[in-house]
């Protein structure tokens, strides 16, 4: 003899199955839909670290023609708009891993900065005359530093990608 209640537990056992299903493909297309999120965050840093790079090489150059004597003002020079901004918030909203990576690369764009800032106004106020190259040290040791910690973190991006492709 059949139970009377096993046509009622099909039943119920086939009602479920859908709603477990619904459940489990939206939480796959949640995880997808946060993997692309973080790709598209991921090639962003990729591509401000690089507007790092421009921005670092922009501002030497600059530096470079103040002390040359072929620019007389750093006025609407783009020596302000550093891009460190976008990287480290980034880092700090989406890639909490990378923090180790990002501190000292502000610090050491910060420390850019200022350099670049106390050789423009020695430039300015004629402490320093067109063509004396020395104070241009002071500003290559810190773009150094930051071209070392921009490629290790680079590297990092790296590994990050994989986890997302």
């Amino acid at each position: 003899t059949l139970n009377p209640f096993l046509p009622l537990l099909g039943v119920i056992i086939g009602s479920f199955l859908p709603i477990v299903g619904g459940i489990f493909l939206r939480k796959m297309g949640a995880k997808e839909e946060r993997h692309k999120l973080l790709r598209e965050k991921l090639e962003e840093l990729c591509l401000q670290l690089y507007e790092l790079d421009k921005w670092v090489s922009n501002a030497g150059r600059i530096a470079v023609s103040l002390a040359a004597g072929k620019i007389s003002s750093t006025k609407g020079t783009p020596v302000e708009d550093s891009p460190i901004v976008q990287i480290d918030m980034l880092i700090r909203f989406y890639f909490h891993s990378l923090r180790s990576y990002s501190e000292p690369l502000s610090a050491a764009v910060e420390n850019f900065r200022k350099a670049l800032f106390s050789f423009f106004a020695d430039v300015l106020e004629g402490k320093q005359k067109p063509g004396d190259t020395r104070y241009l040290d002071l500003i290559g040791t810190p773009a150094q530093e930051i071209e070392k910690l921009r490629l290790q973190l680079l590297k990092e991006l790296e590994k990050e990608v994989r986890k997302y492709i």
